[in-house]
């Protein structure tokens, strides 16, 4: 959850970055795997076998994704959060605190540019050609003040929001009961499609796991 809650939760910007980078890395992996020998190939392709019931198409892969309905719902709940904090937060009262800060990562610049501002220093970062954990630590450094300067701003709200989101939520469940329903159903059918093919909830991560790490 995003917001005056989410601020309490995660980092404004590391954590995602963080996520990003890991994902980029998974990726550039896939595409470009290191050399292995043929007796590591076929120990991977038997790990593979014993981690699903039987040979998955690219078709029933792709299947498994999030549905339409689920993906809906987020995003109205998304607005349903924005709106009842944007009724209690005072923007310009939450801006004038945040900027009132002056912190020495921010450059001198306002909050406005905070998001501009984030990508320069990423930039700058990845320019030293560091590992990713060293990227993320560094990147991070910068980020803590950033966050902690916006949950300072964001405190005395955070009851008064809790309670708006709070009733929010009982009025968003009786608007959209269908809707809730509907989401429930497909996330169901998608995890008896998925256990078909060998998931486990016990282990859903098997299959990555072992051609990725063991």
């Amino acid at each position: 959850m995003g917001g005056v809650l989410g601020v309490f939760d995660s980092m404004l910007f590391a954590d995602d970055y963080a996520r990003s980078l890991e994902t980029d890395d998974i990726e550039t992996f896939l595409n470009s795997p290191p050399e292995r020998s043929e007796k590591e190939i076929a120990a991977e392709d038997a790990c593979l076998k014993e981690s699903r019931k039987s040979d998955v198409s690219d078709d029933e892969l792709d299947a498994m994704k999030l549905p339409p309905a689920v993906a809906e719902l987020r995003g109205l709940w998304q607005e349903t959060v924005t709106d009842a904090e944007s009724r209690v937060v005072k923007a310009d009262e939450f801006k004038s605190c945040f900027d009132e800060e002056k912190l020495p990562e921010m450059r001198g610049r306002s909050g406005d540019e905070l998001a501009h501002l984030a990508d320069e220093v990423k930039r700058e970062i990845e320019a030293e050609k560091l590992s990713p954990k060293e990227t993320v630590a560094k990147f991070g450094e910068w980020d803590s003040a950033i966050t902690g300067a916006f949950r300072e701003c964001a405190e005395p709200y955070l009851a008064e929001v809790q309670n708006a989101i709070d009733a929010a939520h009982q009025q968003f469940e009786r608007d959209h009961a269908t809707q809730i329903k509907q989401a429930q159903d497909a996330w169901a059918s998608v995890r008896r499609d998925a256990e078909k093919l060998g998931w486990s909830p016990d282990e859903p991560l098997a299959g990555y796991e072992r051609q990725h790490v063991g």
